[in-house]
C-alpha cells in the first residue's frame, strides 16, 4: 500500500472538497478532488471523497466505483469506511451502512461524528440496545454536552428503562444553574421528564412535580391538561372535574377535555385514554345513574357555553327515550336552518351499535335513536312541504326560507341510505335536486345512492354532472375521478384528474400523481386494473402506494438530530411511536393486501414456458433438499427469463417511439422544443412487466410478514397468510396462520375456507412421502388439524358451520366455497342451495353480483346462475345486472363546458 500522507497543499484542498459538500457546492468539490488526484491518482481518502460527491449528483455507478477504488487504496482509513456507509445510507441500505460505520470506528474509535451517524442509523432502525450503547459512549467523550445527555435519556426511554432516563435527566439539570431564565428548551425538559414519571405509573410523584414546576413550564395548557388526567388516574375526581371545566372554558369543542370531565363524573379511569371524538358516552354502554349525571353536567355546560356545539351534540350519545327527543330536535333544526352539509355524518353515530364506528342497516333498523330520526326528519320535511314552517310553529311565525326544505330532503334522503331503502332514498334526493337543480351536495349524494344501487354508470355520469357545475371544486373532481374509475372509465378518469395536477413539460399525469403521493387515486386506479386483468398495472399502482409509506418512513430520518437539538422530546417520541405503527394504516393495509392477491393471481398461472422447464425435471427422484434448491433455481431463471422477454419487449417500443419521435422533430423543422423538465424522472416500467415478473409468492410473502407486523388484529391478515404459505408448502407457517385467525375471528367465513383449505392440502400432502417436510412437521400438521375438526369430517364442520349462521348471506357464501375447495361436483346442489338463498343479512347489491359470479365459476354449464339473477331482479330493480338500471342522467343544462 502507498504512502496515503498529503502535503500541506494538497492537505488543503482536501478539507475545501469537505467544506464545499457541506456546503452542496458539488461541482467545486469535484474540482478540487481533481486537483488532488492529480498529483496522487492513488489517495483512497480524495476518491472516496469525490464518489460521495458525484452521489449527490446523481452519478451513483461512478461513485461507489470510486468510493470502492478508495477503500481498496487505503483500507485503514476511517473516513472511507465513513464515506462508504454514507454512501449505503443514500440508497437506504442502513444494514451495510451500520456495518462501515462500525469498521470506521474501530478504526479512529473516539470519532463522535462516526458515532452521531452511527446512533441516527440505530434509532432509525429502532436498534435501541445498540443506541443506547453508542450514546452512552458520545456521552462518555463529551460530558459537557447537553444534547447528549437528553439524547441518552430518550435512548433509555425507547428502551424501556424508565427509571434510568428519569435519573439521567435529573443528573443533567442538577447541572444547571438554578437563576436561568426559563426557555422553551427548558420547559419542554421537564415536561419530558413529567411523561416519563407518568409512563412509568408513579402518578402520585408526577403529580407532585407537575405542582413543582409549573412556574417553569411555558406550555401552560399541556401542564394543566396532564395535572387533570392525573387527578383523574389518582381518583381524586372532584378536582380533576374542576380542572376539567376550567380547561373547557378556554376551549369548549375540545373533545379530549370532554373525555376526561366525563371520566371524572363518572368516577372512572377506564376511558381516559380514548382520543379524537370517541367520549365515554359514545364508546360503552352507561346506566341509568351515569346517564342522569351527564344530563346533569351537560346541562350546567350549556349554560355556561351556550354557543358551544360539542355541548349540544355529545348528549345526543348517551341520552335516551324521552329525553333524547328534545335536545336532538333541536340540534337537527339548527343544522338544516343553517345548512350544514356534513350534519348527516355528524349524527351516523346515533345509527351504530355502542362502540362502533360501522353502520348495519339491520341494526340501525332496531336502532331506537335512527328511528328517532327519521321520525323527526320526516316530519320536517312533510310540515315544511304544507307550510313552510317546522312542525308545532305558531300560523302568525316567520316562513323558514327554501333553502331549509333541501336540507332536510337531503337529511331525510341520507337517512333512508343508512337503513338500506336505497328506492325511498333516490325519490328524497330526486326531490331535493329538483327544488334546487346547482346544489352539488344533492347531485353527488345522488349519485352515492344510485351507485349503491347497483348502476354505476349512472352513478358516474351523476357526479360527473355535479363536477361541471364548479369545476374549480377539487373534491367534487376528485369524487368524480374515483366513480369513473369504479366504472372502468381510466381514460376519463386520468384526464378528470389531470386538471388538478401540474404537469411540467410532458411529465404524465400518473407521475404527477405519485409526486403528490395521492394514494386513494392509486388505490382505486389498481382496483380498476385488476378488475380488467391488466395484474401488471394494477401492481404498478399498489407498489406506489407502498412506495409512499417507505418515503413516510424515512421522513423521520432528519428529526433524529433535530428533534434532539430543539429538546421536542415529548413530540419526537410521540413520532417515533407513530413511525413503529405506520404500515397499520388502512391505505397500507389496502395496498399491501391487493398487492398479495395480484400475486396470487401470478402465482395460481405461471408462466407456460417455466412450467415446461419443471416438467421436464424429475422431482420424484430427488431429495427433498435437492427438490426445494431446483425448484428453487427453476423459478429464479423463470422470472430472469421473464425480466428479459420484458425488457425486449420494452427496447423495442423504445426504438420505435424513438423512430417515431425523430420522423416528428424532422417533420416540424424549425418548431420550437418541449419545454422538458431536467428532473422529471423516467418511468422504466410504466405497464409492470418487471413486477409481474417479479418471483410472485416471494413478493407476497414479503407483504405478508408486513401485515403480520402491523395488522395482526385484522384476521383478513392471516387469511392472507394462510393462502400465501400453503401455495409455499410452508404448512407449518399456514398453521400458525390458520390458527392465529382462528383466535381472532373463529365465525369468519374465511376462517372456515382457510381451515378447510389447510386440512385438504395438508391430507394430500401427507399421501406423498417426505411433501409436508420432516416427520416432526407432518406429526404436529396432523396433530393440529384433528384438532380443528374435532373428531368430525370436513363436510360436518361445514354443515354445522352453515347450520349456526342459516341467516347470514356471507356465511352461507363462505360454506358454499368451503364445499367447492372439498368436491365442488358432489356437492353442486347443496353449492346452488346455499348461494342461491337471498334472504337474510347481508343482502346487498354487490355481494348477490359477487355470488352470481361464483354460481358461475363452481356450477359450470349449470342454469343456476340464469335463475339466481331472475330471483334477484325483484330485489334490486335499480341494479344494472339484475334489473334496468337508474338510468344515466344528463348533466345540467347550466353546467357550462370544461
Amino acid at each position: 500500500m502507498q504512502d496515503q500522507t498529503l502535503p500541506s497543499r494538497e492537505q488543503a484542498h482536501f478539507r475545501s472538497i469537505v467544506k464545499f459538500y457541506e456546503a452542496k457546492h458539488y461541482k467545486k468539490g469535484v474540482k478540487a478532488a481533481d486537483m488532488v488526484l492529480k498529483k496522487f491518482p492513488n489517495h483512497g481518502e480524495t476518491q472516496a471523497m469525490k464518489g460521495l460527491v458525484l452521489n449527490c449528483m446523481d452519478k451513483k455507478p461512478e461513485a461507489y466505483d470510486l468510493v470502492k477504488l478508495g477503500l481498496r487504496n487505503n483500507m485503514r482509513s476511517h473516513v472511507c469506511w465513513h464515506v462508504y456507509g454514507l454512501l449505503y445510507r443514500s440508497d437506504r441500505k442502513y444494514a451495510d451502512a451500520v456495518k462501515c460505520y462500525r469498521n470506521a470506528l474501530r478504526i479512529d474509535t473516539e470519532n463522535q461524528q462516526i458515532m452521531r451517524d452511527l446512533a441516527q442509523l440505530q434509532v432509525q432502525m429502532r436498534d435501541v440496545s445498540g443506541f443506547v450503547v453508542t450514546r452512552r459512549s458520545l456521552l462518555g467523550a463529551k460530558c459537557n454536552n447537553k444534547n447528549n445527555w437528553v439524547a441518552l435519556a430518550v435512548a433509555q426511554h425507547l428502551n424501556g428503562d424508565l427509571a434510568q432516563a428519569v435519573k439521567i435527566l435529573d443528573t443533567y439539570l442538577a447541572t444547571e444553574e438554578k437563576d436561568q431564565r426559563v426557555t422553551y428548551e427548558s420547559s419542554e425538559l421537564l415536561m419530558y421528564r413529567n411523561q416519563l414519571l407518568v409512563e412509568a405509573g408513579e402518578d402520585e410523584v408526577a403529580l407532585a412535580h407537575l405542582d413543582e414546576i409549573s412556574a417553569l413550564v411555558l406550555d401552560k395548557l399541556s401542564w394543566r391538561l396532564t395535572r387533570a388526567r392525573l387527578l383523574v388516574r389518582l381518583q381524586r375526581f372532584e378536582e380533576a372535574e374542576a380542572a376539567f371545566m376550567a380547561l373547557l372554558r378556554v376551549n369548549a369543542e375540545n373533545y379530549e377535555y370532554h373525555c376526561g370531565l366525563q371520566c371524572a363524573r363518572l368516577r372512572t379511569a377506564a376511558h381516559l385514554e380514548l382520543r379524537g371524538c370517541e367520549t365515554p358516552a359514545s364508546a360503552v354502554e352507561l346506566s341509568e345513574e351515569q346517564v342522569a349525571a351527564l344530563q346533569e353536567l351537560y346541562a350546567t355546560l350549556a349554560e355556561q357555553h351556550p354557543r358551544s356545539f360539542s355541548t349540544k351534540r355529545i348528549p345526543l350519545s348517551f341520552c335516551r327515550g324521552d329525553g333524547l327527543r328534545e335536545p336532538l330536535d333541536a340540534y337537527i333544526k339548527m343544522g338544516v336552518r343553517r345548512g350544514v352539509p356534513s350534519l348527516a355524518s355528524d349524527l351516523k353515530e346515533l345509527y351504530c351499535a355502542i362502540g362502533s364506528r360501522t353502520v348495519e342497516p339491520h341494526l340501525a333498523a332496531a336502532s331506537a335513536k335512527a328511528q328517532l330520526v327519521g321520525e323527526l326528519v320526516g316530519g320536517y320535511v312533510e310540515a315544511l312541504r304544507s307550510t313552510c314552517r317546522f312542525p308545532g310553529a305558531a300560523a302568525d311565525s316567520a316562513a323558514e326560507v327554501p333553502t331549509v326544505l333541501f336540507w332536510a330532503l337531503c337529511l331525510l334522503a341520507q337517512h333512508f341510505y343508512r337503513l338500506g331503502d336505497f328506492q325511498r332514498a333516490l325519490e328524497l334526493v330526486s326531490e331535493a335536486a329538483d327544488h334546487t337543480p346547482t346544489a352539488i351536495d344533492a347531485i353527488q349524494l345522488k349519485g352515492k345512492i344510485i351507485k349503491r344501487c347497483g348502476d354505476v354508470a349512472a352513478a358516474s355520469a351523476a357526479i360527473d354532472g355535479a363536477r361541471k357545475l364548479d369545476l374549480q371544486d377539487r373534491y367534487i373532481n376528485n369524487k368524480a375521478t374515483k366513480y369513473m374509475l369504479r366504472n372502468g372509465q381510466l381514460t376519463e378518469a386520468e384526464t378528470t384528474i389531470g386538471m388538478f395536477t401540474r404537469q411540467e413539460g410532458d411529465m404524465a399525469v400518473a407521475q404527477s400523481l405519485f409526486e403528490m403521493q395521492c394514494s386513494w387515486y392509486e388505490l382505486e386506479c389498481g382496483a380498476a386494473h385488476f378488475r380488467a386483468g391488466a395484474i401488471g398495472k394494477a401492481l404498478k399502482n399498489f407498489v406506489a402506494v407502498e412506495k409512499h409509506f417507505l418515503d413516510f418512513c424515512e421522513d423521520q430520518f432528519d428529526f433524529h438530530g433535530y428533534c434532539l437539538r430543539k429538546v421536542t422530546l415529548r413530540a419526537y417520541v410521540q413520532l417515533l411511536r407513530m413511525q413503529d405503527k405506520l404500515r397499520g394504516h388502512h391505505l397500507f393495509c389496502r395496498a399491501a393486501r391487493a398487492a398479495i392477491r395480484c400475486y396470487l393471481v401470478l402465482a395460481d398461472k405461471p408462466d407456460p414456458a417455466a412450467v415446461a422447464a419443471q416438467l421436464e425435471v424429475d422431482y420424484a427422484a430427488m431429495t427433498p433438499a435437492a427438490r426445494k434448491k431446483a425448484k428453487a433455481a427453476a423459478r429464479k431463471q423463470a422470472a430472469l427469463e421473464r425480466e428479459a422477454v420484458a425488457i425486449r419487449e420494452q427496447e423495442s417500443e423504445a426504438a420505435a417511439a424513438a423512430t417515431a419521435a425523430a420522423a416528428a422533430a424532422k417533420d416540424d423543422g424549425d418548431k420550437k422544443k418541449t419545454n422538458r423538465r431536467k428532473d422529471v424522472p423516467v418511468d422504466d416500467d410504466p405497464n409492470g412487466e418487471k413486477l409481474a415478473a417479479l418471483e410472485p409468492l416471494g413478493e407476497a410473502w414479503r407483504l405478508v410478514l408486513q401485515l403480520i407486523d402491523q395488522a395482526a388484529d385484522d384476521v383478513e391478515t392471516h387469511v392472507l397468510a394462510v393462502d400465501v404459505a400453503l401455495r409455499r408448502k410452508k404448512f407449518m407457517l399456514a398453521l400458525r396462520a390458520l390458527n392465529k385467525a382462528r383466535k381472532i375471528a373463529p365465525e369468519h367465513p374465511d376462517t372456515l375456507l382457510c381451515t378447510i383449505t389447510f386440512c385438504k392440502e395438508t391430507a394430500a400432502q401427507e399421501a406423498a412421502p417426505g411433501a409436508v417436510g420432516h416427520e416432526t412437521v407432518g406429526a404436529v400438521v396432523k396433530q393440529q388439524r384433528d384438532a380443528m375438526l374435532g373428531g368430525r369430517s370436513t363436510l360436518e364442520m361445514i354443515d354445522a358451520f352453515a347450520a349456526a349462521h342459516a341467516g347470514s348471506l356471507p356465511h352461507r357464501v363462505g360454506a358454499a366455497q368451503a364445499l367447492a375447495v372439498v368436491d365442488g361436483e358432489a356437492h353442486a346442489a347443496r353449492i346452488a342451495e346455499l348461494l342461491s338463498d337471498v334472504s337474510g343479512v347481508g343482502v346487498t347489491v354487490e355481494a348477490c353480483t359477487a355470488n352470481h359470479g361464483l354460481l358461475c365459476k363452481l356450477l359450470k354449464g349449470s342454469d343456476q346462475p340464469e335463475a339466481y339473477k331472475a330471483l334477484c331482479a325483484p330485489l334490486f330493480p335499480l341494479s344494472t345486472f339484475f334489473g334496468a338500471g337508474v338510468g344515466v342522467t344528463d348533466a345540467p343544462a347550466d353546467a357550462g363546458g370544461e
